[in-house]
Formats: C-alpha cells, structure tokens, sequence
C-alpha cells in the first residue's frame, strides 16, 4: 500500500443521488452504491482548475469509495463488499466456499481458465449471495484463512436503503411549478433505523495522493446528482490487515486471490490483462480462475467537456480473481493492496480496480 495515500471520509447529509445509465424517462434510477468516478470528481471539484486548467486536479489519485460505519465519537471502521466467491446456505447461516476446480469436463471458457466449484460439494439447499457488506475482521479472515471464521462474525450490512422521492420542474420566468412537469429521483440513505436497535450512520472511505493533495480541507462538499450537501472529514487510517493476519500472509506462496475494493474497468471486459497481472505478480503470472457477477454500469459528467461520458462496463466490487505467480506473499503485499488492476492510467487515478490480496486455494 502506498505511504502517500492520506485516508479521507464523506458523510452523505441527505440522500445521495447517483443515477445509473440506463434512460427511465422520468423516473431516475440510483446505482446501489457510488462509483470510484462520482467521488473522484466530488474531490477534485474542491480543488478546482487552476486557471481554467484541470490537468493538475485529473493528476490527483484518488482511491475508492469503500463503505465506512461511523460513530458519534468520530471514528471509522471499514466495511467490505461481499466477496464472489462466497456462497450462502440454510438461509444465510453457514457459507460456502467457491474455488477453481479441475476443469475435466466440457465447458465454454476461455482457454487455460478454470471452472469454479463449491469447495466440498452441496447438497442442494437453495443458495444466496447473502448481505452486501462484510465487517473488515470477518473480510480479513476470509482473505487469510476462509475457514477461521463462523459465519456469525460476519457483521452483515445489508445493501444500502433506497428510496424515491418526487420532484416538479420550475418556470424560471416565474418561479413556480410547471404543469405535468413531475419526475422521481432515487437515493441512497445512510443511516439505518431498525425497531429494537440502535440507529447506524454509514459514509465512504477513501484515500487521496499527488498533486495538490495537500490542499483538501474537511468542510461540506456536493456529491452526486441534484449537489446534495455531504461532510468531508479527514479519517484515521486506511483498511489494512492485523498484524497477526498479515504474518500469515506474507509466509505464503504460489495462488493467490484478488477481490476488487472497488469496480473494475479493463480493456479486455471482465478480465485484467496479462500485462497488468505480470505488472504486479510478476514475470510468468496468469490468471486461473475468476468469479465476477453481472458487468455494472458506469458514467457520469465530464467537467472540461462539459458533457456526459460515455458508458462503461466494470466488473463489480467484491469480484474474485486466482491468480498464480512466482514472487511471495512477503514481496507482493506491498505490490498489491489498495493498488489498482486497472489498464487505463486515469482509471486508476478515479479509483477504480482497487485491490485486496488473499491466499489462493
């Protein structure tokens, strides 16, 4: 993980409006959670042009968003989006592990990739995905040792609560509303309020380096559509793992396993290239297998063109790839986490493609 990365946290105030791509007419519909380019243009903005140029604030690294859990004492602790290649039975009680398997039958994938299977077998339950997000101890487990934790551990955080709300279009010769002219917005909540519980605040990690870092100031800032107003903290560290589970990680060796922080946008679809892999598994390394679910959509605005960009397919976060290679787990550790598997150099700066390292099956 790279030293120069300052972690930061954003605070949505309200809902938070991050619409997907899709056109609804007039019903706006919201991605699950904000991509790594919403935040990034959410920090940059703070920054602004200098004269009239944004090539020194497009410089800016800027990792994330991760899921944070907040106190009323300040602090943080990271959550992590649910791992692919995790599988849950008996209604959400006891997990499933997938790893790659042997490949002997037919199978229509691309050449030299394994199938994968549930480790062990299955009796034929029926099966979900389970929550949304992990807490980071049962995350750091699962990475290091997927048989260390009960299922129990997992602190599990539902996907964040959506709800819509109805807007009117205004004359702006006069101010008032416009007949007929209504539409909906759907936005995130981060907070939750169960009957019987305490009521949990939600926000996003992330972590910032280069150019101009050092000017970001905590304060409210706009995110995501509508510049609905969120708060700007600076945070206390980045997610990494205990002492005692990275002993046992950098002692290993040969397969190894990459879950995406956050999407992935790679020139070859749902796959990073070789190239990328060789970038930081070393000379040799290939991947073997790979869990990723269903592409998620992504876009936004461009503020120097100021127009749409285009849409992009990335592989969501908590995607699992195996990946071998010949360098130990001592050398790749740092290689490896929070750093972006990304091709496009200004993809890794919006944050997307970011890493967590974990042994391999």
């Amino acid at each position: 993980m790279s030293a120069a990365l300052a972690p930061w946290a954003i605070e949505p105030r309200d809902l938070l409006a991050v619409r997907d791509a899709a056109s609804n007419g007039n019903r706006m519909k919201s991605l699950p959670f904000p991509s790594p380019s919403t935040v990034a243009g959410c920090v940059r903005a703070q920054l602004g042009p200098v004269n009239d140029d944004w090539s020194s604030v497009l410089d800016l690294e800027v990792a994330g968003p991760w899921l944070l859990e907040l106190d009323e004492r300040g602090s943080s602790r990271p959550l992590a989006p649910a791992p692919r290649d995790c599988l849950w039975a008996g209604g959400e009680t006891s997990r499933l592990r997938l790893v790659p398997g042997q490949g002997t039958g037919p199978s229509n994938l691309p050449a030299g990739l394994l199938p994968v299977v549930i480790d062990g077998g299955h009796d034929g339950s029926k099966l979900s995905k389970g929550p949304a997000f992990w807490s980071w101890e049962a995350m750091q487990a699962w990475l290091v040792d997927p048989g260390a934790a009960p299922a129990g551990s997992v602190g599990p955080t539902p996907a964040l609560t959506s709800e819509w709300r109805t807007h009117v279009a205004l004359d702006p010769a006069t101010g008032t509303a416009q007949d007929g002219k209504l539409f909906s917005v759907e936005g995130l909540r981060f907070s939750t309020l169960t009957r019987g519980r305490e009521a949990r605040r939600f926000g996003l990690g992330l972590a910032v380096a280069g150019p101009r870092s050092e000017e970001l100031r905590a304060g409210l800032v706009r995110l995501g559509g509508q510049g609905r107003v969120s708060r700007l903290a600076a945070m206390g560290e980045l997610p990494r793992l205990s002492d005692s589970w990275m002993t046992r990680l950098i002692q290993e060796s040969g397969r190894w396993r990459v879950v995406l922080l956050t999407p992935g946008i790679f020139a070859e679809g749902w796959r990073p290239s070789d190239e990328r892999l060789e970038a930081f598994f070393g000379e040799g390394a290939r991947l073997v297998a790979a869990c990723v679910d269903r592409p998620q959509v992504v876009s936004g605005w461009d503020f120097v063109a100021k127009k749409p960009k285009a849409s992009r397919r990335a592989a969501p976060a908590g995607s699992v790839y195996w990946i071998e290679s010949p360098l130990p787990g001592r050398d790749l550790l740092e290689r490896v986490w929070l750093r972006s598997l990304c091709d496009d150099e200004q993809d890794r700066r919006d944050g997307f493609g970011r890493m967590l390292l974990g042994v391999g099956a």
